[in-house]
Formats: C-alpha cells, sequence, structure tokens
C-alpha cells in the first residue's frame, strides 16, 4: 500500500490553481456523511493511510510507530514510503530519486536496497515502486536518459532475501509515473499515465514483457489500483490538466469502463478492497481541502469519512 496522501496535497495546491475558471461542478453521486468509525465496513477499519500529518488506522487510532516519525529522524522528507502487505515492511525511495531503502519495522532497522547510479545499466531516477503480493520482492519503474537526450523507462524488481536486482526488457514501456501497482496473482504491473489518444496502455503483461492498451477516453490516468480479482483496475482520470476527475473502474480486457464518481476537484485513490474503493478527494467548493471518501464497486454507495476531518492547505 502506498501512503499516497503527500502527492495529494501537492494536488490539492494545483487544484487552487486551476479551478478558478470552473463553476457549479458538483460531486456525484451525493455522499452520505459518516460520523463515526463504527459505521466503517469491517475489512477497512484497519487499514492505515496518512493523513492530516500523521500515519493512522482509518478507524481513527493511531499507529504504534509512525513511519514518519523514522523519516523524519534520518532527516529523510518529501517521500511517498510504500507499505508492504503483511505491514511489516516500508520501502521509501530518497536521495534525488536515486535510492531506495527498506525499513523493517519489527526491528526497526533499515538498510539500502538499490543506488541506481551504481546497480543499474543507466543512471536512473525512481519512478513507482510496489511490493509482490507476498512481499519478498519490489518492482520499481525508473527513467534515464540516453546520450542522444532522449527518455527512456525501465521496470525492474529487487529480491529482499537476496538483493538480487532483475532489470526486465518491456516492450514499448515510454515513461515511468510517480505510481504503480503489482496484480495479487504476480502476472500484471499497472502504471500511471497519459493518453494522447484512445490508446490507454498502462497495463505490463510480466509473462510476456509487454505493454497492453485499452481502447479509453484520451486524459490522465493516475493511481491505477488493481482489485484483488485481479480483472479489474481502478483509477483516477481526467481529460485535461484543469478538467473535473472521476473515479472510474474498468476491466483490464478493454470490455467494461464504468465512472462510480464524477466532479472531483482532483482525486488520488489510497487503495481497493473486495469490495471498497478507498480515495481521497477535494471538490469545486473548496478545492483547497479534501476528505477521505469511500465507494463501494458498484458505484451505488459514496461515502465520506467526515469524523476524520479535512486536510487543507496552509494559507501561509
Amino acid at each position: 500500500m502506498q501512503i499516497k496522501t503527500l502527492f495529494f496535497i501537492l494536488l490539492l495546491l494545483l487544484s487552487g490553481c486551476t479551478t478558478q475558471s470552473i463553476k457549479n461542478v458538483a460531486l456525484e453521486p451525493i455522499p452520505r456523511e459518516i460520523s463515526s468509525p463504527d459505521e466503517l465496513p469491517e475489512e477497512l477499519a484497519s487499514r492505515q493511510v496518512y493523513w492530516q500529518n500523521s500515519f493512522v488506522h482509518l478507524s481513527g487510532e493511531p499507529i504504534e510507530y509512525d513511519p514518519f516519525v523514522f523519516l523524519n529522524e534520518q532527516e529523510i522528507s518529501g517521500v511517498v514510503p510504500i507499505l508492504s502487505h503483511n505491514e511489516r515492511y516500508l520501502v521509501y525511495g530518497h536521495g534525488n530519486f536515486s535510492k531506495i531503502s527498506i525499513w523493517d519495522l519489527n526491528t526497526n532497522k533499515s538498510r539500502e536496497l538499490i543506488n541506481t547510479s551504481e546497480d543499474l545499466s543507466h543512471s536512473a531516477a525512481i519512478g513507482g515502486i510496489a511490493f509482490t503480493p507476498n512481499d519478498d520482492m519490489i518492482f520499481f519503474s525508473y527513467n534515464w536518459h540516453s546520450d542522444n537526450g532522449e527518455t527512456h523507462a525501465g521496470l525492474a524488481t529487487i529480491d529482499l532475501i537476496t538483493g538480487a536486482i532483475v532489470e526486465l526488457d518491456i516492450a514499448e514501456f515510454q515513461i515511468a509515473f510517480h505510481d504503480i501497482d503489482v496484480s495479487s496473482d504476480g502476472e500484471w504491473v499497472a502504471t500511471d499515465m497519459v493518453a494522447l489518444d484512445k490508446q490507454v496502455c498502462l497495463l505490463i503483461n510480466l509473462e510476456r514483457q509487454k505493454v497492453e492498451c485499452m481502447t479509453f477516453n484520451e486524459g490522465w490516468y493516475s493511481s491505477v489500483n488493481f482489485t484483488n480479482s485481479n480483472d479489474y483496475i481502478a483509477y483516477s482520470h481526467h481529460r485535461k490538466i484543469n478538467s473535473p476527475s472521476s473515479i472510474m473502474l474498468s476491466k483490464i480486457d478493454g470490455t467494461e469502463n464504468q465512472q462510480l464518481v464524477s466532479g472531483l476537484a482532483i482525486a488520488e485513490i489510497l487503495f481497493v478492497t473486495n469490495n471498497e474503493i478507498v480515495f481521497a478527494g477535494a471538490t469545486y467548493d473548496k478545492p483547497k481541502c479534501g476528505y477521505l471518501y469511500v465507494i463501494n464497486h458498484d458505484g451505488n454507495d459514496l461515502r465520506k469519512l467526515s469524523y476524520l476531518g479535512e486536510q487543507c492547505l496552509s494559507e501561509e
């Protein structure tokens, strides 16, 4: 699980600059207010998010060891950490996007996994990082420049037991953004992308080592997450940089494309469970403040987690 609300704060900043000319855009469906964690589905209460400058369970309970306290003690800031599925390990990129380290929450020890300037065939900037389903390996994407100045993208793995680094030869992988996700069967990787036409190429087939495309709308695709069944992806989509965002659910073979939530100034999916999608979102009536929301996969029950409060940009 990626602690994505640091990136959400950056989106809040951008939304405050780009929503001035957009009016009368309403959030649909109308959310119902959740005033107590007792109203949460059981599968969500213990899940962890970074909200209002602290690391908490969705129930509102703080966790015993806040990863951001550790990172601040190490004088590492501005990173987007990723928590393992078993919630034991935290990996994070640092060193001006050139290094990845891992912190064992059980032993309170950290170690460096990779320095791209030394361990890859090209000096590179790290994009997204994600754990494999059994937490014994991580995938990471990266960008590098050839001698003629062209930008290239790569995908690699790190074995967390042996430390072995394997660079994958992925056909037609063009650019590495800040988010990736690995399917629970370990057969697919999904990545953010910008589609300039209706060919949306955000899926990587690991067996074929090839990018797969779907025919959807052009625009920005971000915070892509697989459902547990692996045949659907949830993501945030907007057609232009300053157009409304939607929460979408699509079948990976391109046969279905359902809009679950519309009318958001910005949106960032935090994680997906068997039945629910949890995301941070801001609306056009208050674009510099966001709330946490939950929408079911059918799209007929949008809930606003009011008990956790809002997260706003500082006026300073």
